[in-house]
């Protein structure tokens, strides 16, 4: 009795493919009967006057094992003797082969589509017709359930090893076509508008923030990957679209929106800024601040350093909504950095050695960015278009901005 490595079914002696699944059984009857295999093949062949399929050498799929060293009870029975009025001639070959035999034991040849009538179903898996009789797909070589056919059915799990097609000639399958580019319409009428990148500490790319519709609110209650940074409002700030741009708007009073500099930017009185970890903020002074008189006490003028004419000053602020240092300016240019500067911060790891000036050009104050590490950000006053690759920081969040 020869035991088919595919599915498991015992075939009478003799039998060069499987009953069931119509898989090459000839090369392991050796191993179950106790005779070469050869010697099999070719007392079938002979008798029924065909010649002989080559088998395969490439390694079949790997199944349990099987062999008659196994437990009694794990052994299949014998199969029932068919009287010689109960076979049916093969049409491809001639062999005599029981009635209840799916496949010739010769030649492999599906016995059924002579007794049944060539009615087509659809196959389960890949929906293409196939021949009643089949028992696999013509066309994706999966097997045809009868109880399934016609509904879809469950993809196999990728472990399992995939059951090789009838060797009847399949037609070519047409490749798939490639998806349509998604009409700029689309985008038009409420489609993707862009995305927001999370950026890591360590600058590379996080969370994507998916933009859609005519507006967008980003916030701790609006993004899942937003919701636990403390210093962001329920609605920190909301992109729209209209007539091609995309524009930004502050939401929250208390810590607002920073964008990166790109290029030098005009700072006003009032304006705060981040370098590194630092939040500064600029401040004119008064004529009143500017040209302090000496001072005397008891009919004594005071001692202190010659005065120097200023005209601004940088007042560093903390999350206790306290000032800590304020550095008045009286050059035309001031730097701030870690290490080199007017202004250091040694213990800033996030600060570049040289990060950003502040100058005085005729009545204008300008703010430049030194090709830091991480940028300068200047807190926005209002609505301010964005381009692609701006950065913006939202409470501790920095998003980078892509069409």
């Amino acid at each position: 009795m020869a035991r088919c490595k595919n599915c498991g079914k015992a075939n009478r002696d003799g039998a060069l493919f499987c009953q069931d699944c119509g898989r090459s059984v000839g090369s392991q009857a050796s191993a179950l009967v106790g005779g070469p295999a050869s010697a099999v093949a070719g007392s079938v062949g002979q008798a029924a006057g065909a010649a002989i399929p080559m088998v395969s050498s490439e390694p079949e799929a790997v199944v349990p094992d099987r062999s008659p060293a196994l437990a009694h009870e794990d052994r299949l029975p014998a199969l029932p003797q068919v009287a010689a009025s109960d076979h049916a001639a093969c049409e491809s070959c001639g062999t005599m082969n029981p009635i209840a035999v799916s496949f010739c034991r010769s030649c492999g040849q599906n016995l059924n589509l002579k007794r049944q009538p060539q009615t087509k179903i659809a196959c389960g898996h890949c929906g293409h017709p196939t021949p009643a009789g089949f028992m696999y797909c013509q066309h994706c070589g999966n097997r045809i359930i009868p109880e399934t056919a016609n509904r879809p059915v469950t993809p196999r799990r990728v472990s399992e090893p995939p059951k090789a097609p009838l060797p009847s000639p399949a037609p070519a399958v047409a490749p798939p076509r490639a998806a349509s580019p998604e009409p700029s319409s689309a985008r038009d009428k409420g489609g993707l508008r862009g995305r927001f990148v999370l950026l890591r500490r360590d600058g590379s790319d996080g969370e994507v923030i998916s933009l859609s519709g005519e507006t967008c609110d980003l916030g701790r209650a609006t993004h899942r990957c937003l919701a636990d940074d403390p210093y962001l409002a329920p609605r920190h700030a909301r992109i729209s679209v209209s007539a091609g741009s995309v524009r930004v708007r502050p939401l929250d009073q208390v810590n607002g929106v920073f964008l990166q500099l790109r290029e030098p930017h005009e700072l006003q009185a009032g304006d705060v800024f981040f370098v590194g970890r630092e939040l500064i903020r600029f401040e004119l002074l008064s004529s009143d601040e500017r040209d302090l008189p000496a001072v005397s006490e008891q009919g004594v003028r005071v001692l202190g350093s010659i005065p120097r004419e200023s005209w601004g000053r940088l007042r560093q602020l903390t999350t206790a909504a306290v000032s800590r240092d304020i550095w008045h300016l009286s050059r035309a240019e001031i730097l701030l950095g870690r290490e080199e500067g007017d202004v250091v911060f040694p213990d800033d790891e996030y600060m570049s050695r040289r990060h950003a000036l502040v100058s005085r050009v005729g009545g204008k104050v300008r703010l430049e960015d030194q090709n830091s590490s991480n940028g300068t950000y200047v807190r926005l006053r209002g609505d301010r278009d964005i381009l692609p690759g701006d950065i913006l920081r939202l409470g501790e969040q920095v998003l980078r901005y892509e069409p």
